[in-house]
């Protein structure tokens, strides 16, 4: 799951039934106790339920109806401090996990989370990188407008260079320059 505001959305998920998809995509697990995703959330660090039937703060059985879980452990994945999502793991039977089987949902939870930074950094890096190819496209193009006032006599040239390069840095269709004359003015 990924943390979205104060929900968890899912992201993917291996063993669980078309119809449980369906109900964690329709109803996403919020950041509270009903879950043992929300209580990882909160709490910052990997959690267990032994059996979800026998926990009284255990909210969610609407999806435990539909995916049949009964043991339940998560781990927050953390970057920077912050919780960026959470890693479930289950079984259908009630059988806790022990602490060499929490250590490995623990490490795998790391590994979540320093993917998801890696993601992040990219698409970080891939947004930096069109704005400054837009910046150069803009100062090429005011370049371009420098060079044809301070080569060009002629008004209409540089009025029409003016408006060429403002069309295309906008993405508009077409444009114009207008000369406002107050004595046409009525």
């Amino acid at each position: 799951y990924l943390l979205e505001g104060d929900t968890f959305r899912l992201m993917g998920t291996v063993g669980a039934s078309e119809e449980s998809r369906q109900l964690l995509t329709d109803h996403p697990i919020s950041m509270d106790r009903e879950t043992l995703t929300g209580r990882a959330g909160l709490e910052r660090r990997t959690l267990q339920i032994p059996d979800v039937l026998a926990d009284p703060d255990f909210g969610r059985h609407d999806l435990q109806r539909s995916a049949g879980f009964r043991t339940v452990i998560a781990a927050p994945l953390i970057v920077d401090d912050a919780v960026v999502g959470a890693l479930n793991v289950w079984r259908n039977e009630v059988r806790p996990f022990d602490d060499r089987e929490v250590g490995i949902v623990s490490a795998f939870a790391l590994q979540a989370a320093i993917a998801v930074n890696g993601v992040g950094l990219v698409q970080q890096l891939e947004t930096r990188g069109v704005e400054l190819a837009r910046k150069v496209d803009e100062l090429e193009a005011l370049r371009a407008v420098g060079e044809a006032v301070s080569s060009s006599l002629d008004l209409e040239d540089v009025l029409d260079t003016i408006a060429e390069h403002a069309v295309v840095l906008s993405g508009t269709d077409g444009g114009s320059i207008m000369e406002y004359a107050e004595r046409d003015r009525r």
